[in-house]
């Protein structure tokens, strides 16, 4: 019997872009140390799956990792989730990644299988905490359905929505691989969304109002003139909680207006400190899959194309879950003096490093502010 199922990897990362290619996989390459070049980050190309339309899986390494086309769409990243399990079977245990044949072995086919993928955008509702700006987009998929299905975030009924177009706006696509002999394993592809921002239909009257109402704040209100928003874009609700916010008194419970805790400066599209309504098609949520009553969950974040750091990840992102789930383990080894210099003057390198792909003035600046108004 089947007697457990997980989804692999626990954590993914999207990464939104408008070319209608992915990006290739890749991997770190140690670069070459040379006393006048920074350790530069070096890619190397790897293995990497693609999915036809009907969900067929194809394999290849690229001659290059290209991370932005020649018109300077950047490649999207979107990520797969493999479905694995286990199993008892005359009187063993087993465990690995499901196929159709395994599951035929416990009288299971493809379509007893059910996925699913739920993304949120909650940051309106996070500045308003009203639920009709929630922005939330979700898809069931019968596991012999690979075809490629798009997403679309919605708000909930009642009140005044935050998204008041009747498909809502594109989140992302989902498509399940068809499995062959050369890729029996089952697989979804979460493709990111392109990257763009949506807002209210009066956007442009809106910046107008608040030129003529505060014609001394010119230098801060034109160049929000620049500001392109395509009418089929335009799918906010002007009435909504989060067009409609005062970020300076509008009070929302439990911190109160204007408290840099609940709006920290720089996080929300403003005009003098009034939202202007947009909103971005970027969100985190859940991938699923259910065989009868197991169910296996991993969660998937959606985000801006990251390329920094430009020289060395601090850690990883396994380096990061086993400082939290195995610190003693580092308290009870015994590091040799020469080893323990080599690692700190790392440690040290590498926090020089990500220091310097900071805005040391803008974050100055935003402390100094915070702490006035505190």
């Amino acid at each position: 019997m089947l007697t457990s199922i997980a989804i692999y990897p626990p954590l993914a990362f999207a990464r939104v872009g408008s070319s209608k290619t992915p990006c290739a996989a890749f991997s770190w390459r140690s670069a070459k140390l040379s006393p006048d070049k920074p350790a530069s980050t070096t890619l190397q190309p790897e293995e990497t799956l693609s999915l036809s339309e009907d969900g067929t899986v194809s394999a290849s390494v690229p001659n290059e990792v290209i991370l932005k086309d020649e018109g300077g769409g950047f490649r999207p990243v979107c990520p797969f989730f493999e479905l694995w399990g286990s199993w008892e079977e005359d009187g063993n245990t087993f465990d690995g990644p499901l196929t159709p044949e395994v599951l035929e072995r416990f009288g299971l086919t493809l379509s007893d299988l059910t996925w699913g993928v739920a993304i949120g955008n909650l940051k309106p509702y996070h500045i308003t905490l009203r639920e009709s700006d929630r922005i939330l987009a979700k898809r069931e998929l019968s596991g012999d359905d690979t075809a490629r299905h798009e997403i679309y975030g919605t708000s909930p009924e009642g009140g005044e929505p935050v998204i008041a177009h009747p498909t809502g706006i594109p989140m992302g696509a989902v498509q399940l691989s068809k499995p062959d002999d050369a890729f029996p394993e089952l697989r979804l592809r979460f493709y990111a969304p392109e990257g763009v921002v949506y807002g209210p239909p009066d956007i442009d009257m809106r910046i107008d109002k608040a030129l003529a109402a505060n014609p001394d704040e010119e230098n801060n209100i034109l160049p929000w003139r620049d500001l392109n928003v395509p009418e089929d874009r335009q799918r906010v609700n002007p009435n909504s909680s989060w067009a409609t916010h005062d970020m300076q008194t509008t009070v929302v419970p439990p911190l109160g207006a204007g408290d840099p805790r609940l709006n920290p400066s720089g996080l929300v599209a403003s005009i003098l400190n009034r939202v202007i309504g947009l909103v971005d098609d970027v969100g985190d949520g859940l991938v699923t899959c259910r065989i009868g009553e197991l169910t296996a969950q991993a969660r998937i974040a959606v985000g801006p194309p990251d390329f920094a750091p430009m020289n060395r990840p601090i850690v990883s992102l396994q380096d990061g879950l086993s400082d939290r789930e195995t610190r003693q383990s580092a308290r009870d080894e015994t590091i040799p003096d020469d080893e323990l210099e080599t690692l700190v003057a790392d440690i040290f390198e590498r926090a020089l490093e990500t220091s310097d792909l900071m805005n040391k003035d803008a974050q100055n600046y935003r402390a100094r502010n915070t702490n006035l108004r505190s």
